[in-house]
C-alpha cells in the first residue's frame, strides 16, 4: 500500500463519517428558541423578582434621599 492509496482510503472514510452538507443550523435554531422561551410559571417568578428588585431599588432611593436631606 503505497502513500497515495492510504491518502485515498482516509479521505472515503472521513466522507463517509462526516457528510459533505452537514446544515447544524435549523437544530441550533430551534434549540436556541426552546430554550429562549420560559414556561409559564418560570415567566411568573421572574417578572415577580423584577419588580421586586425595582420596588426595593425605588424605596432605597427614596430612603437615602430622605436621609440625605436630614443631614
Amino acid at each position: 500500500m503505497d502513500e497515495l492509496e492510504l491518502s485515498h482510503m482516509l479521505k472515503e472514510m472521513a466522507e463517509r463519517a462526516f457528510p459533505r452538507e452537514a446544515n447544524l443550523w435549523p437544530r441550533l435554531r430551534a434549540r436556541i428558541e426552546a430554550s429562549s422561551q420560559p414556561a409559564g410559571i418560570r415567566r411568573w417568578i421572574r417578572q415577580l423578582l423584577a419588580w421586586g428588585l425595582l420596588a426595593l431599588l425605588l424605596a432605597l432611593g427614596v430612603g437615602v434621599g430622605a436621609w440625605a436631606g436630614n443631614l
